[in-house]
Protein backbone atom coordinates (compact mmCIF):
# COMPACT_ATOMS: atom_id res chain seq x y z
CA UNK A 1 0.00 0.00 0.00
CA UNK A 2 1.42 3.41 -0.93
CA UNK A 3 0.96 6.71 0.91
CA UNK A 4 -1.94 7.84 -1.28
CA UNK A 5 -3.80 4.60 -0.62
CA UNK A 6 -3.30 5.03 3.11
CA UNK A 7 -4.48 8.65 3.03
CA UNK A 8 -7.53 7.65 1.00
CA UNK A 9 -8.35 4.89 3.48
CA UNK A 10 -8.09 7.24 6.46
CA UNK A 11 -10.25 9.92 4.80
CA UNK A 12 -12.92 7.42 3.82
CA UNK A 13 -12.96 5.81 7.27
CA UNK A 14 -13.21 9.04 9.31
CA UNK A 15 -15.71 11.85 9.11
CA UNK A 16 -14.16 14.61 11.23
CA UNK A 17 -10.72 16.17 10.99
CA UNK A 18 -9.00 18.96 12.89
CA UNK A 19 -6.50 21.02 10.92
CA UNK A 20 -4.52 23.59 12.89
CA UNK A 21 -1.98 26.23 12.00
CA UNK A 22 -0.39 29.37 13.34
CA UNK A 23 -1.81 32.92 13.34
CA UNK A 24 -1.43 34.88 10.06
CA UNK A 25 -0.90 31.70 8.10
CA UNK A 26 0.23 31.66 4.50
CA UNK A 27 -0.56 29.20 1.71
CA UNK A 28 2.34 26.96 2.64
CA UNK A 29 0.99 26.51 6.17
CA UNK A 30 -2.18 24.89 4.85
CA UNK A 31 -0.25 22.69 2.41
CA UNK A 32 2.09 21.44 5.11
CA UNK A 33 -0.88 20.41 7.26
CA UNK A 34 -2.24 18.23 4.49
Amino acid sequence: MNNFDEISRVVQKNHNFLITSHINLDGDAIGSEL
